[in-house]
């Protein structure tokens, strides 16, 4: 809503719910200003709150202080605020990024880091056993990868990368700086998984191209008579960790058979007589606890996980899927995937290129603030919660949408509300940024206008939002209620509250203009195949469909 309610009695009267839908690092469109940055460190910040400054905030005592939008303390000016570093003269404040701005990026000082910015780091643990060889995937994988590394981000020459293969047994390829040649080694302890040797595993791209576009070219090769049929998932999910805790990175998964083997050993609990009944929601739910300590585990660690799933059988997406959304990662599923058919070998290699090709913002920290009297109530999307109100996200994916519910807490008597968020991040290139978001939005006393401001696009998002969470801690039939129940309120108060006939019975649907498509946009939900009622739906197909709901920013859920 781009009115916001100045009690939290005329908020619960309008049954609309309250929420910011976030999607900090888009991608930009033909014809969109970049994203301006501030380079000369200096960062105005409020003593009491830590908000930054921004197009909202008042100047007084001549110009000397500024008083904040958000806890309206007084601060001092920094002394070079209005000094053009660049040509060393005197400067105009007004024309500063972040006066005119919403959006701004400041290349951080050395107080905004724990340590020295890390580079770039991708380890590609693929699966190689029969499945992975048969399907194409393998192949297709290891082309897309050879053809896209001069797309990965690698400005400084720092970019790091490590190939590790599993079916059985974990398969390292040491490539020595300068050579050509690899070596690979084996090691079949997946009880105690070690690193087979302490250099050469991960390796400068620049240093080791010539190696490491030789092993690239003959891989799959290599594998091409392979029977083995199981896939040490887990064990391979440790080493692929080891290589890279001490600095932080991307784990890419490529699998294409159920984890049989190790820790986060998985069985086939797929029952097609619990589709559609009560007990569907057990199967969106994780199998093994492995997967979701791991990446508690990554994210301390600065370790983003990507999962690319291919399964014609039972993969277990639900539990799978757990690694990208505790560590800020995407997952991809491509059911019985067969390289021989052209769409399923274009649309993969497409996406697994885009998403190594794509600049991430490593390590990163994300904080909303808000006005007086507001609070960031409950958080949705793929990251951790470090704390009550910091987000933890190894990796900020390129277009990834997070929604963030607000409460209103205490009664708010200024004429606007701001809202804030803060990126703490690394780039590719090696530069830690802190992208900061700001908007405000006019306060009213007026249900009316709480109405004629809704969003119902952003609406929709958070309510597919919330109908994932309940249909994997309750029941999907519980979600489906729900959904119905919210739109049945929203219009029966609208009807009482803002059309003449009231409580009165009346065949024509009365809803705002600005929310006439809601009802659309909610069935639609109801018949997505992570909500809807079916017999026919695999728990794979379901657990995908939850994790794109949660993820994709509104503009591509709802194009």
């Amino acid at each position: 809503m781009n009115a916001i309610p100045t009690t939290n009695s005329l908020l619960g009267k309008a049954k609309l719910p309250f929420a910011l839908i976030l999607t900090p690092h888009r991608s930009l469109k033909e014809g969109d200003p970049p994203v301006a940055v501030v380079t000369d460190q200096i960062i105005a910040r409020c003593r009491r709150c830590r908000t930054y400054i921004n197009p909202y905030v008042t100047f007084i005592d001549g110009g000397a202080r500024w008083k904040c939008c958000m806890c309206n303390v007084s601060n001092e000016v920094p002394q070079m605020f209005d000094w053009d570093q660049a040509t060393n003269t005197p400067g105009d404040r007004w024309k500063r990024a972040e006066l005119n701005h919403g959006v701004v990026e400041y290349v951080a000082p050395t107080e905004y880091m724990v340590r020295p910015p890390q580079p770039p780091v991708y380890v590609f643990l693929l699966d190689v056993s029969q499945h992975g060889v048969a399907s194409g995937m393998l192949a297709t994988a290891t082309r897309t990868i050879l053809e896209s590394l001069d797309r990965l981000p690698n400005a400084d020459n720092r970019t790091k990368v490590a190939i590790i293969g599993f079916d059985t047994a974990l398969h390292f390829f040491s490539v020595p700086p300068g050579s050509a040649e690899s070596t690979l080694l084996v090691v079949s302890d997946l009880d105690d998984v070690f690193l087979p040797k302490p250099t050469d595993l991960l390796i400068n791209l620049t240093e080791a191209r010539a190696g490491l576009e030789a092993l690239l070219g003959r891989l799959s090769d290599m594998f091409a008579d392979s029977h083995s049929v199981g896939s040490a998932l887990g064990p391979a999910l440790q080493a692929g960790f080891k290589l890279v805790s001490a600095i932080g990175g991307k784990l890419i998964v490529c699998t294409a058979t159920l984890p049989t083997l190790g820790i986060g050993a998985l069985k086939p609990r797929e029952d097609p007589k619990m589709f559609g009944t009560s007990k569907e929601s057990s199967l969106l739910q994780a199998a093994d606890a492995f997967y979701k300590t791991f990446a508690i585990e990554c994210s301390r660690s600065q370790v983003s996980v990507d999962m690319f799933l291919f399964s014609a059988q039972y993969q277990d997406v639900a539990t799978l899927s757990c690694l990208p959304h505790y560590t800020a990662g995407n997952t991809f599923f491509y059911p019985a995937f067969n390289a021989a058919r052209s769409e399923d070998a274009i649309k993969f290699a497409h996406e697994f290129g885009e998403i190594l090709a794509s600049p991430i913002c490593l390590e990163a920290v994300i904080r909303v603030r808000a006005s007086r009297g507001l609070r960031m109530s409950s958080f949705h999307g793929n990251f951790f919660v470090r704390s009550t109100d910091l987000l933890s996200l190894p990796a900020v994916p390129i277009d990834q949408s997070y929604a963030i519910e607000v409460q209103i807490e205490e009664n708010i008597t200024s004429p606007f509300v701001v809202f804030q968020t803060a990126v703490l991040h690394t780039t590719s290139d090696g530069e830690r940024r802190i992208r900061v978001v700001t908007t405000a939005c006019p306060t009213t006393s007026n249900i009316s206008e709480v109405y004629a401001s809704a969003d119902q696009v952003a609406i929709a998002t958070l309510l597919a939002n919330k109908a994932v969470e309940r249909s994997i801690s309750s029941k999907l039939e519980d979600a489906r209620d729900a959904l119905t129940n919210k739109m049945v309120d929203i219009l029966t108060t609208y009807k009482n509250t803002m059309t003449s006939s009231g409580g009165g019975a009346s065949a024509a649907l009365s809803i705002a203009d600005n929310m006439k498509f809601l009802p659309l946009l909610t069935l639609g939900l109801l018949k997505h195949v992570g909500i809807r009622q079916s017999t026919q739906i695999p728990s794979d197909l379901r657990a995908y469909a939850q994790a794109l709901l949660t993820t994709l920013p509104s503009q591509l859920l709802i194009p």
